[in-house]
């Protein structure tokens, strides 16, 4: 039996499914198997179990292919037999592509150089493509490998065939385990035996916005051997499966004036409600497929509302299906009494957060709103979790759901940098990165004073790039060890054995101190093994041996603690994952690193699907299918026309784009569309939504999402003009603390009114009682006279304006800084004082990587040369090689100002 339970109120349908469970009379200790559509959606109808029933347990909830592919398994009797899937056919096609002589295929293998990145991009496309047409178009696939090619009018339609009967031809076990097969035979086998006894006692599938048509057969027969029950929300209790836009009524009314013979029919459109018509194409296929299967029992528990805010009345206009003319809008609350419904214009994502703690601020100020009653929704997450950190940090609790792997792991980061040593320069700023990951010091014994000495010893030997002189050819550049890490190192290891220069040697010793050897010795070990990965990982090798280099890779470079340990095993488990993906497709051939770091970077930047999407705070995550469950307060960020709704990667390999569409077809505009929908309807109290329509840097206007655009205009149609709060570009501005309608609660960027001068040319006069000094020393006045501001801020007020930012130097020199030039001419002076020939202090000078070692540098040292000479000869008969200090004291009116003055050569 196929039951339809419908209603515009998931939590109505979760107490339906409650009462169901609890009155069904079953095993108590099998589960109660749910069909869900992400993993928010289980996890939050576990929660409203709990609520209803006082407690919920055994809920099993899976997502739609993964109980199907258990279906398989069980009645088919495909064991623990693995799915093909998106991986295990890219590793197929991988075998297969580079001899596959199609000529589109072989035009972009040979396009370029890395065949080995080239023909895995490739696969992971077609892959994708085939996975398509296994779920919606499986009689192209059976038809395929019959032979016959059913969409032959569509390019590339010929040598997709050929190919997909290749890989049948390559691995005949494929053509009984594809998706295709495995549906007919599961048909079958229900039609035909009884296997209720392997079937759980009931099924749910609760709010589910979409599902392929082959997986709703697959229900459907399922519901002749055993319960099961579909929960929809559908957002209107009339039936509105004929409603359509004013655009497609239009276009049918001249479709129908340019044919001949016309039913009355055909010219009929119902416009209803233009939003419900324009955002739920989606739900309106989807409705037609659940209403079009037989022996279908429908029930219905919608529950209407009458509310006086601009949001309820456009859920009420919805769930009617009305047309904007017919809106009941009595008893409007005016705009400014109305927080419902919020648009707003911003400068930037930073701004857009910023004006969202105001607004959450001003809706926790209703004590029945809490922070886990509020939904923050973005078309991609990624973009603005830097900000959201920035701005909310402590402020109030929130979680931050679809992270990808990378976003709070130092040790996944630098995996895939380390994968990528072959590619790499070496340059100082990227060792110093890996230095800076804690499970990488800590496997060398560094701690972070070590790292700091190691940062002085880089910037002091003139570490800038380049393992050595040789490994700078692959660079095009000459084989030269001036600022190479071979430079370096040779400074600080002859450093230790003398701090005397050898005229023999090519470098001078670095002075290291005695008590900083055991850091100095990790550092070397720890460069030693970052050159050998390095040449390690240039190897071309088979995946077995890529699996064994890098598990060696994660032992050599990392040693983890507490939470550090799950990320190493992530990255244990991917890697035994990619050896078994291997064996399993027999995939033996050796393959350029390309490939592998392909491979893994695609795997990692996937959003982790542990991460719990409700977590005890406010909720940030991207918007995706069912994530609009019921908020109280639901806000949409980054709503921008180039982002929402987000286009359809067009792939010239998808055959499904050139052949006619099907009911039940995916789209992702069509998606994001009654995404929209629903985040519309799941707000209970307040609809936040943010763009950026301002320009940061010109002011310009940016439009926002045309959905959002559509919905302004509904809005100026039924309440007339709609305000679209226009923000100021920084967070201080004045407005924030004199317009009610756009308050803020951050009171540090409050100008105190006491301290806020009406004339702006004036400045209050500074008073002080501290007395004014009688002594002063040179330095001190010097300081004043250079800049009388800053001494005043750093004496007076005590803040400090000095940059602390020793940023690590990753280019060599082509020019001598002020300071450095300063020294190589006090050092041509010595040397002039001593009689020390010219070749041996230029040599000297070379040595410590003061001056690039090329014709540019000899060319400074030249000109430094010429006038060292020229002021020595001026100060010959005064100068002193002591360099002696002297102080003196100089009586200046009621002032005694006191100097002391070091290294003094005359």
């Amino acid at each position: 039996m196929l039951r339809l339970i419908q209603s515009n109120d998931l939590v109505q349908l979760a107490q339906h499914f409650g009462a169901v469970s609890a009155a069904a009379s079953r095993d108590p200790l099998a589960p109660e198997v749910v069909i869900i559509q992400s993993v928010g959606t289980g996890q939050w109808l576990k929660l409203q179990t709990a609520e209803h029933l006082g407690i919920s347990a055994n809920l099993d909830c899976q997502l739609p292919a993964q109980f199907i592919w258990r279906l398989y398994q069980t009645i088919l009797g495909l064991g623990s037999q693995k799915p093909v899937e998106a991986n295990s056919l890219t590793f197929k096609l991988m075998q297969r592509l580079p001899t596959f002589k199609a000529p589109p295929v072989q035009q972009y293998l040979n396009a370029g150089p890395r065949l080995d990145l080239r023909c895995f991009q490739l696969a992971t496309r077609i892959s994708a493509a085939f996975e398509g047409y296994l779920l919606y178009r499986p009689d192209w696939i059976m038809a395929f490998e019959q032979g016959q090619n059913p969409i032959s009018a569509a390019p590339n339609s010929a040598w997709q065939a050929e190919l997909w009967r290749s890989l049948i031809a390559a691995d005949p076990g494929l053509r009984t385990t594809h998706r295709a097969y495995l549906h007919q035979q599961l048909l079958k086998a229900l039609k035909t035996t009884d296997h209720s006894t392997q079937l759980p006692t009931r099924i749910s599938l609760f709010g589910l916005s979409s599902l392929a048509p082959l997986h709703l057969e697959t229900f459907n027969h399922l519901a002749n051997q055993c319960p099961v029950d579909l929960y929809f929300m559908n957002p209107s209790e009339t039936y509105w499966g004929d409603i359509t836009t004013e655009k497609s009524a239009q276009q049918s009314r001249l479709d129908a004036l340019s044919q001949t013979a016309q039913t009355p029919k055909d010219n009929y459109a119902f416009l209803g409600n233009p939003l419900l018509a324009s955002l739920g194409r989606q739900g309106q296929e989807f409705h037609e497929l659940l209403t079009a299967q037989a022996d279908l029992i429908a029930e219905e528990d919608f529950v209407p509302r009458h509310r006086t805010h601009r949001l309820g009345i456009l859920q009420d206009d919805i769930y009617w299906a009305r047309e904007t003319e017919d809106s009941v809008i009595d008893g409007l609350l005016p705009e400014t009494q109305d927080a419902s419904l919020g648009f707003h214009s911003c400068h930037s994502p930073l701004r857009e957060m910023e004006v969202l703690l105001d607004r959450i601020y001003r809706a926790l100020a209703d004590p029945a709103i809490r922070v886990t009653d509020i939904l923050v929704m973005a078309p991609d997450i990624q973009k603005y979790i830097a900000v959201i950190q920035a701005v909310f940090g402590d402020a109030l609790p929130y979680g931050i759901a679809d992270q990808n792997q990378y976003q709070n792991s130092d040790i996944l980061r630098s995996f895939i940098q380390l994968l990528n040593l072959p590619n790499s320069r070496l340059p100082a700023s990227e060792l110093i990165t890996y230095l800076e990951v804690p499970a990488i010091a800590r496997r060398f014994g560094i701690d972070d004073e070590g790292v700091t000495f190691i940062k002085a010893w880089i910037k002091e030997t003139g570490i800038r790039w380049g393992r050595d002189g040789a490994s700078k050819q692959k660079w095009s550049v000459p084989d030269e060890t001036h600022f190479t890490w071979q430079f370096g190192l040779d400074q600080l290891l002859m450093g230790v054995l003398t701090d005397e220069p050898i005229t023999d040697l090519s470098v001078l010793p670095y002075a290291l101190p005695l008590d900083h050897l055991l850091v100095l010795n990790a550092f070397l070990d720890f460069c030693q093994t970052v050159f050998e990965t390095q040449t390690q990982l240039e190897t071309v090798r088979s995946p077995e041996q890529w699996a064994s280099a890098i598990s060696s890779l994660l032992e050599r470079l990392f040693d983890p603690v507490d939470q550090e340990r799950q990320d190493l095993i992530k990255l244990l488990d991917l890697n035994e994952a990619f050896l078994q993906l291997s064996v399993d497709e027999s995939f033996d051939r050796r393959v350029s690193l390309d490939f592998v770091i392909a491979w893994f970077d695609g795997q990692l930047n996937r959003p982790n699907p542990a991460m719990r999407f409700i977590n005890g705070g406010i909720t940030f995550s991207t918007l995706t299918p069912m994530r609009s469950i019921p908020f109280k307060m639901v806000c949409l960020i980054g709503m921008n026309e180039s982002d929402f709704p987000r286009r359809d990667a067009v792939h010239p390999f998808d055959l499904m784009t050139a052949a006619p569409a099907r009911i039940g077809d995916r789209s992702r505009r069509d998606d994001d569309r009654y995404l929209f929908l629903e985040a519309l309807l799941s707000a209970r109290d307040r609809l936040h939504i943010s763009y950026c329509g301002r320009g940061i840097r010109d002011n310009e206007l940016k439009p926002p999402s045309v959905l959002v655009s559509e919905l302004l205009d509904y809005c100026n149609a039924v309440f007339g003009q709609q305000t679209v709060i226009d923000h100021p570009l920084q967070p201080f501005s004045q407005r924030y603390f004199q317009d009610p309608l756009i308050q803020s609660f951050e009171n540090h960027w409050r100008v105190n009114p006491s301290r806020q001068s009406k004339d702006l040319t004036r400045l209050s006069e500074i008073t002080s009682s501290e007395p004014i000094p009688t002594s002063l020393s040179i330095e001190t006045l010097s300081r004043f006279l250079l800049n009388p501001a800053r001494y005043f801020f750093e004496s007076r007020l005590n803040i400090n304006l000095t940059l602390r930012h020793e940023a690590i130097e990753d280019l060599e020199p082509f020019s001598l800084d002020p300071l450095t030039r300063f020294h190589i001419t006090d050092l041509a002076i010595q040397a002039q004082a001593t009689g020390t020939p010219k070749k041996q202090w230029v040599a000297d000078i070379l040595k410590q990587g003061l001056v690039p070692n090329f014709s540019l540098g000899k060319q400074a040292l030249n000109t430094i040369a010429v006038a060292a000479e020229l002021l020595f000869n001026e100060i010959q008969g005064v100068y002193q090689l002591g360099r002696p200090s002297v102080t003196r004291t100089q009586n200046v009116h009621s002032f005694t100002l006191q100097g002391r003055f070091d290294q003094l050569s005359a």
